[in-house]
């Protein structure tokens, strides 16, 4: 689930599953849908819609928006259409407004109870198969940051959350039970929409060495959206770090070895024209090597290598590059007090099935870790728009 931003955000979530199109997904056999149980609107909640089945704010006022077509949380990559203001948010929302909607459970998700969970409503509605993200950004006072549309064996479910305005994390959470057939209508209007591709970038983690305990807060500007954090990001981690990398995060009170993050950014344009071919056997000796020259410790490399050689290793070759001054400027991070060592090792990577030629990098300065220090690591699959 995505995190509060300043801006309202209003999204539709659609995984494919491989081997599908978005209309396979709409054309596969539908379920038949169980008698829902209704539940009153809750009187102290923001409610996403009125007592008409209406949407509670209309097309004025909104900012940008998007659809992305994720093949899967754990793939690299995303189909990405921009969304005409003028005519498709108007489409969007006449669609919405459409649909038979039941309000089956209400959730109140705050930094309480929330943890370190992903999406901890509604767990025992069992909602696996997420199949659309739409994100709608607007600024009328409060966020509607997410919608979720889950299809089950008996039915198909519509989760929504909305932030509440304030500096507290807040997010008020309705789960509607609808027809599978009431959605038909989405996929020409999705189907037909320009697409392009983003890339996934992965976990980036970043670590904190203070030089004694300290309280430590971490913001990130990702041009993009998060797809996952752990501990969860709200609006910002504020945490006690300790010199030998351990944080507790002041939100839950559990130890982290690190902040973690994922996303799905705008960025994709990366420079691949310096770099290193590498023969995808040679990938784990490459990787050491090259991660240890950069600044990166024996532990970080190691932990590096284990989460990336198994999209790499397997490739007959890999065109490998780092990432710096372009990273930097895609997710801008702020830490606060400020480091007073920073290093942020950011890998783009594209498999290939024979060897190119590229020249290498100019080598870099070697990395002193003096006095706080601040470092990241994560990667991303370049994603060739051709």
């Amino acid at each position: 689930m995505k995190h509060i931003r300043i801006i309202i955000a209003f999204a539709l979530v659609v995984i494919l599953s491989v081997g599908m199109s978005g209309s396979d997904v709409f054309n596969a056999e539908k379920s038949n849908t169980v008698p829902p149980t209704a539940i009153e609107p809750p009187t102290d909640m923001l409610m996403p819609f009125d007592a008409g089945g209406k949407l509670t704010w209309d097309a004025a006022g909104i900012e940008s928006a998007y659809v992305s077509y994720m093949l899967e949380y754990t793939e690299n990559e995303a189909r990405v259409a921009d969304l005409s203001i003028e005519a498709d948010v108007d489409t969007l929302f006449n669609i919405l407004n459409g649909i038979n909607k039941v309000l089956v459970s209400t959730y109140k998700w705050t930094d309480q109870n929330s943890g370190s969970d992903y999406l901890p409503p509604f767990a025992n509605y069992n909602l696996q198969n997420e199949i659309y993200q739409i994100t709608v950004t607007a600024d009328t006072g409060y966020i509607l940051n997410n919608i979720d549309i889950y299809k089950t064996n008996v039915c198909v479910y519509i989760g929504f959350y909305i932030d509440k305005p304030g500096p507290d994390f807040a997010i008020d959470c309705f789960l509607y039970q609808v027809n599978l057939s009431d959605l038909d209508q989405l996929a020409p209007f999705l189907e037909g929409l320009d697409k392009r591709w983003e890339g996934l970038t992965k976990k980036p983690v970043i670590y904190l060495y203070p030089t004694q305990p300290a309280e430590v807060s971490v913001k990130l500007a990702f041009d993009g959206w998060l797809t996952a954090t752990d501990p969860l990001y709200g609006n910002g981690w504020d945490v006690t770090a300790y010199p030998d990398g351990r944080l507790i995060n002041k939100a839950d009170g559990k130890t982290y070895p690190y902040l973690f993050w994922e996303g799905i950014g705008n960025k994709q344009d990366w420079d691949m024209s310096e770099g290193w071919c590498v023969k995808g056997t040679d990938t784990e000796a490459f990787l050491r090597s090259t991660l240890g020259r950069l600044g990166l410790t024996p532990a970080e490399s190691g932990a590096f290598i284990a989460y990336w050689l198994p999209s790499m290793g397997d490739n007959p070759y890999n065109l490998i590059t780092f990432q710096w001054d372009d990273y930097a400027a895609a997710a801008p991070l702020a830490v606060s007090p400020a480091p007073d060592s920073l290093l942020r090792v950011f890998m783009v990577f594209q498999p290939l099935d024979a060897p190119v030629s590229v020249p290498a990098p100019p080598e870099r300065p070697a990395f002193a870790r003096d006095g706080f220090t601040v470092v990241e690591w994560g990667g991303s699959e370049y994603i060739d728009p051709k």
